[in-house]
């Protein structure tokens, strides 16, 4: 069976983030390819960047994955979900054009 789902990561509704990306759209083909690397899995999941949107377009066998696998494996690569916080040393080597107001860290 396979669903699809839609990612946004966090910064994609920052107010900040709109101005630079009319100013900046080549840095969507560094969030492209990484997102898109990170969520593809063969004969799993598949992920599609739309740069106008700034979202992904995630389909999944939900017989051999699930939601939660392909946003933990986007968040190792340095995007926040709402369920995933990417690890600060990862989110850190990001490029300066790809980062963003991250919020707090919760406390565990």
């Amino acid at each position: 069976m396979f669903s699809t789902i839609h990612y946004t990561s966090q910064y994609s509704a920052d107010k900040k983030f709109e101005n630079r990306r009319r100013q900046s759209v080549w840095k969507f083909w560094h969030v492209q390819k990484t997102i898109e690397k990170a969520a593809n899995v063969k004969g799993k999941s598949n992920a599609v960047w739309d740069a106008d949107l700034a979202m992904a377009k995630i389909t999944i066998d939900s017989t051999k994955t699930n939601v939660d696998e392909v946003l933990k494996r986007i968040a190792a690569v340095g995007y926040d979900s709402e369920n995933f916080r990417a690890p600060d040393s990862v989110y850190e080597n990001l490029h300066g054009c790809c980062q963003y107001d991250r919020p707090a860290k919760k406390d565990q």
